[in-house]
């Protein structure tokens, strides 16, 4: 532990206790480091680790409001079980949902409503359902899926823009079924055992970090802690991981997280047989093209929040934002022009134009004009703090105070609107990174776009 401290302590941005404080908070370490701080910071810590105890306690009593009324013990995986597995106060995060398996998905749905929770069908794929009420939010699992490189990766040249024949895989999944002969009992509910919950932090900080491009930082350093914590413990059964990897197909989860706890913390997790290495592990890029990027160093993406890495590798455009009109750049522009990498199937991108205005609040918005409504397109931003993805499927989750869509007669335009809290590079430096996505399908045609621009506030 020791070992991990003095590295994190390296970590931690030396320039101001502020910036300290936020680092500390993007990573879930205020338990991890509570003793570190002192003066004013120790106040504002031990308000961060007062809340953090509180939501664990909300969580428990929602747990035995559950088991008392309905003798139901939900499964529930990540957040607080590496706390409770190894007894370490250090492990105890801030995570406001809960990412539970019930053996009846629908009953266990019934069960919430009736306790008045209120639902939101989730968009993923791998989640049956979203229920929230008051503190706690329920993250319901159909399963969790395991990622994989392509089997062609290893014999490809690793450069800045690198394609396989093959699509990033999702091999496998862990489901109620699998996961439940791997468990414990808490009083009111279960969770996996040290060896499947080392497996489930390996897989998570994996998939994370392998579909996370324009994500920073692309996980957080709490649950490298974790995993660490968990695969160290007495109760850790090397034998049984080494077959769960196997059965599952995890090899390239758990081939990362060795990978990733090397680069920070000088420490290989476990050794087995079967794991693929590689000299740099990729980000996917453009996933209906099979285009991967490769960041020059690990600690730039995991570890900062900045966007500096990307915009070294990636030709940028320049925009002003202004307070007194709005400013428009175009991927068809050459006066004002959107610059980035496009990729398509056929045809051509569509003219993506965005608009920003500062007033109270920075206003993002993206023109796609097109024929079409969004339909099965995806628009995603990163500035600052602020990261927002949307499709059709997610309208619900977003209030029009935050982004706002409507259609236009050249096609459709989505709103971001962006606190001043959310870009505190722009408002005290004048100087930000924006990368936009643009993902645009139009009958069998597929465009994917992004574009990367350096922004600069003028009023």
């Amino acid at each position: 532990m020791e070992q991990i401290k003095e590295a994190i302590s390296n970590l931690i941005p030396q320039t101001d206790k502020m910036g300290a404080i936020q680092f500390v908070r993007q990573h879930r370490l205020e338990s991890f480091v509570s003793d570190r701080f002192d003066g004013d910071f120790t106040e504002e810590l031990q308000i961060d680790l007062y809340n953090i105890k509180k939501l664990n306690e909300d969580k428990l009593a929602f747990l035995k409001r559950v088991h008392s009324r309905q003798g139901i013990k939900p499964l529930v995986i990540k957040g607080f079980t590496a706390f409770y597995l190894t007894g370490n106060t250090a492990l105890l995060r801030k995570s406001k949902d809960v990412d539970v398996f019930a053996q009846d998905p629908s009953e266990f749905v019934r069960i919430l409503l009736e306790d008045g929770f209120n639902e939101i069908k989730s968009p993923n794929p791998h989640e049956y359902s979203m229920l929230t009420k008051d503190s706690i939010e329920i993250d319901l699992h159909r399963h969790f899926p395991i990622a994989s490189y392509p089997r062609d990766l290893g014999q490809r040249e690793l450069n800045k823009e690198l394609t396989t024949n093959e699509p990033l895989q999702f091999v496998n999944y862990l489901d109620y079924d699998s996961i439940i002969h791997h468990t414990v009992e808490l009083p009111d509910c279960l969770i996996p055992t040290v060896t499947m919950s080392a497996l489930i932090a390996c897989i998570n900080i994996f998939n994370d970090y392998v579909t996370g491009f324009a994500k920073a930082p692309s996980m957080k350093l709490i649950e490298v802690i974790e995993v660490i914590e968990l695969i160290d413990h007495q109760n850790f059964n090397r034998g049984v991981f080494a077959q769960l990897v196997n059965l599952y197909g995890a090899q390239d989860a758990v081939s990362f997280t060795n990978y990733i706890t090397q680069e920070l913390f000088g420490m290989e997790l476990v050794y087995m047989d079967g794991l693929r290495t590689y000299s740099k592990y990729p980000q996917i890029f453009f996933w209906q093209f099979n285009t991967w990027f490769i960041p020059e160093r690990i600690q730039d993406i995991t570890v900062t929040d900045k966007l500096d890495p990307i915009f070294r590798v990636m030709d940028s455009s320049k925009a002003k934002v202004s307070c007194h009109a709005r400013n428009v750049y175009s991927n068809k522009s050459i006066k004002y022009p959107l610059l980035g990498i496009e990729k398509n199937n056929g045809g051509e991108s569509p003219e993506i134009e965005m608009e920003v205005l500062m007033k109270d609040i920075l206003s993002v918005t993206v023109h796609v004009n097109t024929d079409s409504d969004i339909d099965d397109d995806v628009i995603h931003i990163q500035i600052g703090k602020f990261r927002k993805t949307l499709t059709r499927n997610k309208f619900a989750y977003f209030s029009r105070d935050v982004v706002k869509y409507d259609r236009t007669d050249r096609g459709y335009a989505v709103e971001f609107k962006i606190s001043q809290e959310d870009i505190p590079d722009l408002m005290s430096n004048h100087y930000d990174h924006i990368i936009l996505f643009v993902e645009h399908h139009l009958e069998r045609h597929v465009s994917s776009n992004f574009y990367f621009i350096d922004i600069v506030y003028q009023c």
